[in-house]
């Protein structure tokens, strides 16, 4: 991704600064704004970048956007959506991949132009940066408000009529964004310095009260890994602490991939041909993995899916297919719905149906150039790797139990949080800054 430290509005009348300055608020406060719906947020974050767009600065920023996709994160990238056009071609639906394939360039190269327009602007990422950390302490206290009985006044906000309604079935989906938020919300605080690192702290047991109060184990789980990542990114930082802290990383990594892989082998198969009777089946369940680990219907969908890669392991049956491929609308009885409703639950599984081994190997080698990028700045700036690979263990372990990886809104939050980080790096991470863990 690439970054500079260095104002462009000079050069431009206080009518474009404004522009600029109000796109970069509407940037920061995109991804808190989930709690009013995923609709916000896509308004929001849409009109932000349509006015980085109409800005007369926007040609050195194409510019700039051009040689950040040539950077080794931006090839790596390229090469995934190279690897996934066999799977497009082989789809079960080609068109509906191909909108899929399309639409995820789309997202890629407008979260590429955010870290472009912040990194280039120090005022804007000033400004992006308070956006966030303040829309995030705001939406997280509205968030809260409903949990705690208040649901009205979160129904205002989420354009409901002023009046009680399900906070935990609409919002449920907030934990995740919560655990996402919550390295972002501390170390940006914390580049602030003052009062708003302070006021940063509030968040983390915030996020803590949202996730146990929507019951969220996704939530959970991705709390636990932002900590847990984050806090090994801090130290790999430190000489002294260094070998120790890459050693807890890969530990923690292996055992994880471990522990799925002993899921995935214990899935129980798919309901036996013989007992399903006009796409139903109303027999019983094996359940080999514990419940308290993973639910019944969970397990049931875990199973068929991943006895479904054996028939298409090279690119599987096509982007954004894994509840349409064959099988997937068999109707169990007990659980009231099919083996597969909407996805796999499981962004590994989910690639694997959808674009095969070869696929998922192409996004596996972003991930490690995504988490080696952030090491690296981590050798520079503490804070910063942190808060960069705390994020990817909220969203990558948080991935593993909830939504579809295609889900426009939750790729966003993952891309939008990932570009104001990364605008915060500077250009050459040769030249370390002055006192990085200072409190300014």
């Amino acid at each position: 991704m690439a970054v500079a430290s260095t104002s462009t509005t000079a050069n431009l009348t206080r009518p474009w600064r404004a522009i600029q300055f109000i796109s970069a608020g509407l940037l920061g406060m995109g991804v808190p704004l989930l709690v009013s719906g995923p609709s916000t947020e896509a308004v929001v974050l849409g009109l932000a970048i349509i006015l980085v767009l109409v800005t007369p600065a926007r040609g050195a920023l194409l510019i700039n956007l051009a040689e950040t996709l040539k950077s080794p994160i931006g090839l790596t990238l390229m090469a995934v959506l190279v690897a996934w056009i066999p799977s497009v071609a082989l789809s079960l639906s080609p068109l509906q991949s191909l909108a899929i394939w399309g639409r995820s360039i789309g997202l890629l190269i407008a979260a590429s132009l955010i870290a472009c327009f912040l990194a280039r602007n120090s005022g804007a990422r000033d400004i992006a940066t308070k956006a966030l950390v303040l829309g995030a302490l705001v939406c997280a206290t509205l968030a809260l408000i409903g949990l705690a009985g208040g649901s009205p006044v979160l129904a205002l906000i989420r354009g409901l009529p002023f009046e009680s309604f399900e906070v935990v079935h609409f919002l449920k989906y907030y934990a995740s964004v919560a655990a996402c938020l919550m390295p972002v919300v501390l170390v940006l605080g914390h580049k602030l310095g003052g009062a708003w690192w302070r006021a940063a702290w509030l968040y983390p047991p915030m996020a803590l009260s949202i996730v146990l109060l929507l019951n969220s184990g996704a939530g959970v789980v991705g709390l636990v890994a932002a900590a847990a990542t984050g806090g090994l990114a801090y130290f790999s930082g430190t000489p002294r602490l260094r070998r120790f802290s890459l050693g807890g990383l890969a530990l923690l990594i292996g055992l994880g991939l471990v522990g799925l892989g002993s899921m995935f082998a214990h899935a129980p198969a798919p309901p036996p041909a013989d007992l399903i009777v006009d796409g139903r089946y109303e027999g019983s369940f094996e359940t080999p993995l514990p419940l308290w680990l993973l639910d019944a219907h969970r397990q049931q969908i875990w199973g068929f899916s991943l006895d479904a890669t054996l028939n298409r392991p090279w690119f599987g049956y096509g982007l954004d297919r894994s509840n349409y491929i064959p099988g997937a609308d068999l109707m169990l009885t007990e659980f009231n719905q099919t083996i597969v409703p909407a996805h796999p639950h499981n962004w590994l599984i989910e690639i694997i149906i959808d674009s095969g081994f070869i696929g998922l190997a192409a996004l596996l080698g972003v991930v490690g150039a995504i988490i080696a990028r952030w090491l690296q700045i981590a050798r520079q700036d503490r804070w910063l790797g942190a808060a960069g690979l705390g994020l990817c263990g909220a969203f990558f372990t948080s991935s593993l139990l909830n939504f579809s990886f295609w889900t426009t809104w939750w790729q966003t939050v993952f891309l939008v949080l990932s570009a104001i980080l990364m605008a915060h790096v500077p250009r050459r991470l040769g030249a370390a800054p002055a006192n990085p863990d200072r409190r300014v």
